[in-house]
């Protein structure tokens, strides 16, 4: 059995050719209410242990449109995996490779031979599937003197060989090539091993396609099918809700198509759109999209004015959109003298992503979108700050109204324990001295908690000044609060503004920080050398414990269980331990606690994603993978 399915809302076509036909025994197959044979199929001449003990191969399949007439030539496989755990030495290392090569020549061969010039020329050809080749773009080419390490040299043979060839130049790889690079697009968080942690991830499955001269199709989204997953808590994700629990050990890749037209996916965004005037978008295709890329760090407002609707993602994770920044609004005038009432959204980290689509997304017709960059000169115009960042701001060299004050917004969060925390918060990188006052006001942003006015040599940097505050008896409990710089001399035109805590949240995927990983366990090495482990979750948040001892699940080697709902989001001041207990039965003697602690952020750390620590006992080994950060940007 080969283990490959393919589903589709439309009807199936017949082959072309029938030189890869499938025998009539071999497909299980219905189409339209009956039974189908016209399947293409090739079993793999090129595989090695284990995979030899399966029937893998590439099917191809012709599906048409009925609405369109548009006929979609779809391949899908299941290559020869790698196994780097077991591989001592470079010819091992090789050994899958060279039969994957062959594979991928026995693929070029059935969709050849199965398919005429004609359609190859004016119709769409897809591959699709696990294809177990490592293409995470930010590994380095190491070449074959690099086998026992993330290493890219496979996929640069493959498909961006500098000499061309059929998996270069005839069907491409969409993520690599038609999607921001920033998105790894990880789909095997563990291929490569414990030793390479937190970075042991592989991008191992494709949406490949070719390109035609004309009538082209536009890929105007591609996402990892965290839609697949089932079970709470449940998230939004650019392809529908997404769950906790993996199907597969594998992610699924979704490719969102297309007609092609003027900035229909990230990679043609137009960058830099002009802002607080509206945009008309005339989309003619149902399902259409556009996108709008920003460079500029800063506080946004985005705003739809006619019957539309849009997601916001940062270039490191296009899956998971960026949350409305606390549910808060901004207000602006645009050039127009439109008010208008926005969600707001930060940048810290440019570039960000606007997709713009109609509502419903059937719809075609005008759809009009504004955008605004919040000025940071009113308390309605504050400009976000996340702790441990410094924000540049410049202004013009003359005053701005209302009173030449510059507004920073703050969200704290309270620690679990209740303890309070160490803040400060700081205005610098000014000239000449007394440029600026600061004062730190409460959220009805006139009460003032602290002020400096007074001004000090930047002990970093000669010729500039800073203001700085520090408290650690504020109350514990989560607050906003307002940085105001008061500027003193108009020809002082910039600062960097910033604020910072001792408090460190520990976190999953489901608190809305772009790119951070799912909070999982994932069984290394089980402890019992008789059955499996069955493990039960203690965690400890500054001393007290939160969860107590919790049964989470058996494990065998190579198994993970999602912590979405016990790492969700825990703010620490000093430390959390995680605590895995494995009963033992009589066999195994008495149970086993594996711990791993987890310290807070290293100071002057924003965030720190997608990490893990080991718990490790009694020849058993887990792998703890969860997120750090020290601010959030929306309610938890």
């Amino acid at each position: 059995d080969s283990g490959l399915m393919l589903f589709s809302r439309f009807p199936f076509l017949s082959l072309p050719k029938a030189a890869y036909k499938a025998e009539a025994d071999d497909v299980d197959a219905r189409n339209q209410g009956s039974d189908w044979k016209d399947v293409a199929f090739i079993e793999y001449d090129y595989d090695v242990f284990p995979d030899n003990w399966a029937a893998k191969g590439c099917a191809l399949v012709r599906i048409q449109n009925p609405e369109t007439d548009r006929v979609y030539n779809v391949a899908f496989t299941h290559m020869q995996a790698s196994y780097p755990e077991d591989e001592d030495d470079q010819a091992e290392w090789l050994e899958p490779i060279q039969a994957r090569f062959g594979q991928l020549f026995q693929i070029q061969e059935m969709i050849e031979g199965t398919l005429n010039s004609q359609n190859l020329a004016r119709e769409e050809v897809f591959l699709l599937g696990d294809m177990n080749i490592d293409g995470d773009l930010a590994d380095p080419d190491l070449g074959v003197a690099g086998y026992d390490q993330p290493n890219l040299w496979e996929w640069v043979q493959t498909f961006n060989n500098a000499s061309g060839g059929f998996f270069t130049d005839f069907l491409v790889d969409s993520w690599a090539f038609e999607h921001p690079k920033a998105d790894r697009g990880l789909t095997n968080l563990y291929h490569w091993g414990p030793e390479y942690s937190p970075d042991q991830g592989a991008r191992l499955d494709y949406f490949l396609r070719n390109h035609k001269r004309t009538e082209d199709l536009c890929v105007q989204h591609l996402t990892k099918g965290y839609n697949l997953r089932w079970g709470a808590p449940y998230i939004d994700t650019g392809a529908g809700p997404a769950g906790t629990t993996e199907l597969s050990d594998h992610i699924a890749i979704n490719a969102e198509l297309n007609v092609l037209t003027d900035r229909c996916n990230p990679r043609m965004a137009w960058t830099n759109p002009p802002k607080n005037t509206f945009l008309t978008f005339n989309l003619t295709h149902p399902g259409e999209a556009k996108w709008l890329r920003f460079d500029e760090p800063g506080t946004y407002g985005f705003a739809m004015k006619s019957a539309g609707t849009f997601e916001v993602y940062q270039d490191q994770d296009l899956t998971i959109p960026v949350p409305q920044y606390y549910d808060e609004t901004i207000s602006f005038m645009t050039r127009e003298g439109i008010p208008v009432v926005a969600p707001k959204f930060i940048n810290p980290k440019p570039p960000l992503f606007v997709k713009v689509m109609a509502s419903p997304r059937a719809a075609t017709g005008p759809v009009e979108f504004v955008a605004h960059k919040a000025t940071c000169q009113t308390k309605e115009e504050a400009c976000a700050l996340r702790a441990f960042e410094n924000y540049a701001h410049t202004m013009p060299g003359v005053p701005v109204a209302p009173d030449d004050r510059f507004w920073f917004e703050i969200h704290t969060e309270a620690a679990d324990s209740g303890g309070s925390q160490n803040l400060a918060f700081q205005v610098g990188a000014f000239a000449p001295v007394g440029a600026f006052s600061m004062q730190l006001l409460a959220e009805d942003g006139t009460t003032v908690i602290d002020e400096d006015l007074m001004t000090e040599p930047d002990p970093i940097t000669p010729g500039e000044w800073i203001l700085r505050i520090f408290r650690d008896d504020l109350p514990p409990q989560a607050s906003t609060m307002y940085l105001v710089a008061k500027r003193n001399n108009v020809n002082s035109t910039s600062l960097k503004a910033r604020w910072e805590t001792n408090l460190t949240i520990l976190h999953g995927q489901s608190v809305g920080v772009p790119g951070a990983a799912q909070a999982n366990v994932y069984c290394v090495e089980e402890t019992d050398s008789i059955g499996i482990d069955e493990i039960s979750l203690t965690v400890t948040v500054d001393g007290t414990t939160v969860v107590d001892d919790v049964y989470i699940g058996d494990f065998d080697n190579g198994d993970y269980v999602s912590l979405e709902s016990y790492l969700h989001a825990i703010r620490y001041l000093d430390e959390v331990k995680i605590t895995l207990r494995d009963e033992d039965g009589a066999a195994n003697g008495d149970d086993d606690y594996l711990v791993a602690t987890v310290p807070t952020l290293s100071t002057g750390v924003t965030e720190a994603l997608n990490e893990t620590s080991v718990a490790a006992c009694c020849d058993g080994k887990y792998l703890i993978r969860y997120n750090r950060s020290r601010s959030l940007q929306q309610e938890d």
